[in-house]
């Protein structure tokens, strides 16, 4: 029977997939809910990313969850070529792997990302004169393409 109940409830919260503000209060309700919503919610990242022009703050935390996925050995990697990754010190261990859920991804999002990180007013990555941005673009696509 509880499978019953998840799989009518995903069927139910998939028709708010274009409905954040819906899917957040979803989130909250208890567990089994959240487990069910979010991956729709971040199936559509896109959209909200786009169409709803996510605020500046809430792309700055999603930027924080790329580094904090990114593996070890591609964080090593980028050190090593002398692209420093500070992990932000305020954010905790994700509870989902959330790149996991996307359905798609961008070029342009990509470089977007990739564009916000390097800027330094945002204080994400500070980069030695002989940055290679195309090693961080490979990383990133890694990430994107190994989950």
């Amino acid at each position: 029977m509880p499978y019953l109940i998840a799989d009518c409830l995903e069927i139910i919260l998939s028709e708010l997939k274009f409905d954040s503000a819906s899917l957040h209060s979803c989130i909250l309700v208890n567990r089994l809910w959240c487990r069910i919503a979010i991956p729709i919610l971040w199936k559509n990242f896109f959209y909200f990313y786009y169409c709803n022009r996510t605020e500046l703050n809430s792309r700055n935390k999603f930027y924080d969850i790329i580094i904090y996925l990114l593996p070890t050995s591609s964080k090593q990697l980028l050190l090593d070529n002398k692209i420093k990754l500070p992990l932000p010190t305020n954010l905790n261990q994700p509870l989902f792997n959330y790149i996991n859920f996307f359905s798609q991804i961008s070029p342009n999002f990509i470089d977007n990302v990739i564009q916000k990180l390097i800027n330094k007013e945002f204080g994400f990555i500070q980069f030695q004169e002989n940055c290679n941005k195309n090693l961080l673009e490979q990383e990133i696509y890694k990430l994107f393409i190994n989950n």
